[in-house]
């Protein structure tokens, strides 16, 4: 209750494992939404990741019909709330409740420095919530916390695209931090830091027939990477 959760969900595991029932996969995702919005309640918020990456080699973007790559549960509610849609289109969430002005009306045209989205997710204390997936792919965060350590194997990298929202239509310039592949083959959570995490009580896991789901607490989770990335040679 009043929690602020950065929400990740399997749709189709989901609907499986509750057996939600519905005539259309549009009044699915609704309904599972009004169901957590109410748990939730007033005070608190539910932002919801609809990443694009083809925003950047395909110089286009339209907030109310470019689809996410971050799950079909995100790309359905699009069609009713695109209008709840933050500014970036590479890195851009669907946010309902208290704090949902603070996400839609900053203007980030980079996805990762220290003035994104991601400083909101810490500053009001986020938990990460995913219902049928491991909490991993949805630690986005991690790029920001690489981004604040001033690491050496991500750059500023630079995209423009015409940018259409509703009848506007604009040709911007956005940033994002780009891995360089010859120094670094994949970034992300590792086996050591999922199991320090665990141990020290990081997240909470959860089972329900076939669903895992997972409750970590953004704010210490990027702490404790923040001081590693910073103090040693990360690898």
């Amino acid at each position: 209750k009043n929690d602020n959760i950065y929400l990740n969900i399997d749709f189709m595991k989901l609907c499986l494992t509750l057996n939600v029932k519905s005539s259309s996969d549009i009044k699915k995702a609704d309904t599972i939404l009004k169901v957590i919005k109410k748990y939730v309640g007033s005070n608190g918020t539910i932002v919801i990741p609809i990443f694009n990456f083809d925003c950047v080699n395909n110089s286009y973007f339209d907030r109310k019909k470019t689809l996410g790559h971050t799950g079909v549960f995100a790309n359905l509610l699009l069609t009713k709330y695109y209008k709840k849609r933050t500014f970036h289109p590479l890195y851009s969430f669907l946010v309902f409740g208290k704090l949902e002005k603070n996400f839609i009306k900053k203007k980030n045209f980079h996805a990762n420095d220290e003035n994104s989205l991601w400083k909101i997710f810490l500053d009001k204390r986020f938990k990460l919530i995913t219902l049928g997936h491991h909490y991993n792919r949805a630690f986005t965060i991690s790029h920001y916390l690489e981004k604040l350590s001033n690491i050496n194997y991500r750059y500023d990298k630079s995209f423009d695209i015409k940018y259409i929202d509703g009848k506007k239509i604009t040709k911007e310039k956005f940033f994002f931090y780009a891995r360089k592949k010859n120094i670094c083959k994949f970034s992300a959570i590792t086996k050591e830091c999922d199991n320090f995490f665990r141990k020290n009580n990081i997240f909470k896991y959860y089972r329900t027939k076939k669903l895992i789901c997972f409750n970590l607490d953004l704010f210490k989770a990027s702490t404790i990477i923040l001081k590693d990335l910073k103090n040693k040679n990360c690898k």
